[in-house]
């Protein structure tokens, strides 16, 4: 492999090998952040030939006979700017990743990148096969993010989303007003990460339904399920839907017994997937006591199983007590940690702090030690590197002044021990609907969320890291964000960050996603 101060010097480097038949080129690249290594991978091409990997700051079309004067129809996707960077040059079968370019040009911090390949065959057909495009979002370097290219179609805040295979993420509904109001939303918007593309429907369906405050679970298999949540109309559902991301649809599904919205949902050992409590009823009179007494007065302790190969719905048996907005993970034992939420005695809200174990085999649960700290509802969980289970963060109410103020308790639960860690450090700050991802060096970031009341939220850019004994401001977002999604990028060297809320909470962000290099 060797490096040429341009691609216009592979005019005079390529031999006069005979042709072959095409075979399709696949470029692919991780990494992007300033100065450190972008990873090219090609797979594909023929033995023998060149491959070529071009860089650009503006797309294309430039027609591939604007240097060979021949006939062919074809353009890159590039602009003639591919001609003024590096680019990588090696014979094809090649060992990946095939070119390690590392980043020193000023003007690409904060740039988005253009890149392409194709193989060369020698004179007189000079270009044989075109790869496809991929896009580096460049960031300055770590603690700081970018924007993506594509921008979401529409503002969206409380919805689960998905990575998938390929490493695109899916973005399910949601609301596109604050947590006591909005729209709902029954459209997905799709990142390929390979293009920074966002797209919506027509290119990707709708669910069948508009939903939020529901959740979504990938399956062993690859597809997404998506249940419960409310709808447009006040709603609250027990329809499921399956997103196949292969075949781009959504099929319905068997429905839960039990309607419900700010549930937990769990994929057990088996790929089985548990949902555990949440609300059954709204108040859409306006009033936001109303509309939150409703919430916790409504809380069911229903449990219920999804099959996968059946498609079909089966009672678990119920929680010790009735909870929404409660936290749910799997333990490494295959049983399931369930602990907090809020409830109601007499009428009047309570937030918890106990917690039992549910176990699928003998389908029972067994009450264990409460959390120390607060009583709290809509804490984040986080499934740690060493398997302990850490709940942060989350909300503790009073109906009479009508606040729903965030916490900066943290609780760490020992599976093997059975029990629930001293003293952990709190948060930096209060926080609730901030978003948990566990990075490749077993460290756990944490990335915005809301302080004060939740009604009337200050909402942070913070990113936070947690090393299992302390906490750490690792940078910033470029947006204010709450109850949006994250997740870790397809190479594992940032975190993208999709929607939310922003301060003052009267709606969610204006549309944004971005990458943040941790």
């Amino acid at each position: 492999m060797r490096t040429a101060p341009a691609i216009l010097a592979l005019a005079v480097s390529l031999a006069f090998a005979a042709p072959s038949a095409r075979a399709q080129l696949t470029l692919d690249v991780s990494g992007g952040i300033m100065n450190e290594n972008w990873n090219f991978t090609v797979t594909g091409g023929n033995p023998g030939q060149y491959w070529v990997i071009g860089l650009a700051d503006t797309m294309g079309p430039l027609p591939i006979n604007f240097l060979t004067g021949d006939n062919d129809p074809r353009s890159w996707d590039l602009d003639v700017t591919m001609f003024s960077y590096p680019a990588g040059i090696g014979t094809l079968p090649a060992t990946n990743p095939v070119w390690q370019f590392q980043n020193v040009y000023a003007g690409f911090e904060g740039y988005y990148v253009y890149c392409q390949a194709f193989t060369a065959p020698g004179f007189p057909f000079f270009i044989d096969e075109l790869s496809n495009d991929v896009v580096i979002v460049v960031a300055p370097g770590h603690g700081a993010a970018v924007d993506t290219v594509g921008k979401p179609v529409r503002s969206r805040a409380f919805m689960p989303g998905a990575p998938l295979s390929n490493g695109n993420q899916v973005i399910f509904g949601g609301n596109d007003g604050a947590l006591s109001g909005g729209t709902y939303l029954k459209s997905v918007e799709l990142f390929a990460r390979k293009l920074q593309t966002i797209t919506s429907d027509p290119s990707i369906p709708n669910m069948s339904i508009e939903r939020s405050f529901h959740r979504a679970q990938t399956l062993n298999d690859g597809r997404v399920l998506v249940a419960g949540g409310n709808d447009d109309l006040n709603n609250v559902l027990t329809s499921a839907e399956i997103y196949d991301s292969n075949a781009n649809t959504f099929t319905t599904t068997g429905s839960m017994a039990q309607k419900r919205y700010f549930h937990s949902m769990v994929k057990l050992s088996d790929g089985r997937v548990m949902v555990l409590g949440g609300s059954t009823a709204v108040d859409a009179s306006g009033s936001q006591t109303q509309a939150a007494l409703a919430i916790v007065n409504s809380a069911t302790d229903s449990c219920e199983i999804y099959n996968p190969a059946t498609g079909t719905w089966s009672a678990a048996a119920a929680m010790p007590w009735k909870r929404t907005g409660i936290s749910a993970a799997l333990l490494s034992n295959g049983k399931v940690l369930a602990c907090t939420g809020a409830g109601s005695f007499l009428g009047i809200p309570i937030f918890t702090t106990t917690a039992a174990l549910y176990n699928p085999t003998t389908n029972s649960w067994q009450s264990i030690a409460a959390l120390n700290g607060t009583g709290r509802a809509l804490s984040t969980v986080s499934t740690l590197a060493n398997g302990k289970i850490m709940i942060s963060g989350g909300a503790n109410g009073n109906i009479a002044s009508l606040t729903l103020n965030a916490l900066a308790d943290v609780s760490i639960y020992d599976p093997v021990a059975n029990a629930w860690q001293s003293n952990p450090p709190s948060l930096l700050g209060a926080r609730v609907g901030h978003m948990s991802t566990l990075l490749p060096n077993g460290n756990i970031a944490i990335t915005g969320g809301a302080a004060g009341n939740i009604f009337f939220p200050v909402v942070t850019k913070d990113v936070d890291s947690f090393n299992g004994s302390a906490w750490t401001n690792i940078g910033m977002m470029n947006h204010e964000r709450a109850f949006h999604y994250a997740a870790l990028s397809y190479d594992s060297e940032r975190i993208f960050l999709y929607g939310g809320i922003e301060s003052g909470g009267n709606s969610a962000v204006f549309p944004t996603a971005e990458y943040f290099a941790y």
